[in-house]
């Protein structure tokens, strides 16, 4: 998913052994927060990379793991950065 403008994209894998996470995008110019739900006994790891077309990807972890809770959203707030893309990626343990 691309939003308009930010050059921000979400990787969002088909893989059947996680749980597949849709977060919720929103920006204000010059921050971008994704805010996604989380389930009690998972920990969420978001990560980013500028760059899809290396192998293999490297992946930057956005601050620490967090532990989900059974009615909880986290949320996680990145400056957009001028003229450049970036790609997020939410995983769940």
């Amino acid at each position: 998913t691309a939003l308009a403008n930010t050059g921000v994209f979400l990787v969002i894998p088909n893989d059947p052994m996680r749980p597949q996470i849709i977060p919720g995008v929103s920006t204000d110019g010059t921050s971008l927060t994704l805010s996604f739900a989380t389930e009690a006994g998972r920990s969420y790891q978001v990560q980013s990379t500028t760059d899809l077309g290396t192998t293999p990807i490297v992946w930057t972890n956005e601050g620490p793991a967090v532990s989900g809770n059974a009615n909880g959203t986290h949320n996680v707030t990145d400056a957009i950065q001028a003229g450049g893309q970036k790609y997020f990626r939410i995983i769940a343990q």
